[in-house]
């Protein structure tokens, strides 16, 4: 699904920009009219061979948002704040709600002379620099 900027998702999701895209999906970043924050949404094409995946992948980011928040290697995770279907002319899409970080690793990197990182405790299948995210303040959204 494509979005303009200023188009609601749901009602509730102001679309400011798009952020990423892929193979299987499209990220947004958007404005949360009722929690008052900006979160990214991953809206997943419409193919019902892909629909098991996004479940698996719903289900472990519940398992996530569920542990205990004052354990400190929640915050090290990213968030799922919510999950929702939408329909459109090419069927129904699976979007997931997260919260907005900031730039990868790779970007970092980039962007400073980063001599190094400490992952510990991670089980990742596909760790690379732009897959490893930071959390940002509001300044850097936009």
């Amino acid at each position: 699904m494509d979005y303009e900027p200023s188009e609601k998702i749901i009602g509730r999701y102001h679309v400011i920009r798009k952020l990423s895209w892929g193979d299987y999906s499209t990220v947004w970043l958007c404005w949360d009219l009722q929690a008052m924050r900006y979160v990214a949404i991953k809206i997943f094409k419409s193919a019902p061979d892909l629909a098991k995946t996004i479940r698996d992948e719903i289900k472990i980011l519940k398992t996530v948002r569920e542990t205990d928040p004052s354990n400190p290697r929640r915050r090290k995770t990213v968030q799922m704040l919510d999950d929702f279907k939408i329909t459109g002319l090419n069927g129904t899409h699976i979007c997931i709600v997260f919260e907005m970080l900031g730039d990868n690793l790779l970007k970092l990197i980039r962007k400073s002379p980063l001599r190094g990182i400490l992952l510990a405790n991670i089980i990742h299948t596909d760790i690379k620099p732009e897959n490893v995210f930071l959390c940002v303040d509001e300044p850097h959204v936009t």
